[in-house]
């Protein structure tokens, strides 16, 4: 069975992620994560000068419009390419943007989780 969870950036879907791994045993893959080793790291790094990976994914914030446009050509013309990965090795997909990639993958799921924070966190306008 394949979870996805949703929502807008810092609306708390990793922390929806981990209390589904730490109460059932779900192992998830965060897109963000994924998307910096696969898509994003090897054109930004290049820009910015990270060094790493994980430099590379703490400044995304600052980013967010760079990382939409790369994940959005690393998921051309296949637009589940980094969903199916992701599903490779682990039960859940958490944080997609792209409403056209929703539509191409949402039959993979069993249960989509949207996390709705708009009380605290503004609406992400890199979703659209």
């Amino acid at each position: 069975m394949k979870f996805m969870i949703l929502g807008h950036g810092r609306s708390g879907k990793d922390s929806c992620a981990e209390i589904l791994r730490d109460k059932a045993g779900i192992t998830f893959r965060s897109s963000s994560d994924a998307a910096c080793e696969k898509a994003v790291f090897p054109w930004l790094s290049q820009i910015y000068g990270y060094e790493t990976t994980a430099e590379c994914y703490a400044d995304r914030a600052n980013h967010r419009d760079a990382w939409k446009r790369l994940i959005t050509a690393y998921n051309t013309p296949d637009k589940g390419k980094l969903c199916r990965e992701i599903l490779d090795e682990s039960d859940c997909y958490v944080g997609m943007r792209c409403p056209e990639e929703f539509a191409a993958v949402r039959h993979m799921f069993a249960l989509v989780i949207w996390v709705d924070a708009h009380k605290r966190v503004p609406a992400d306008p890199t979703m659209l």
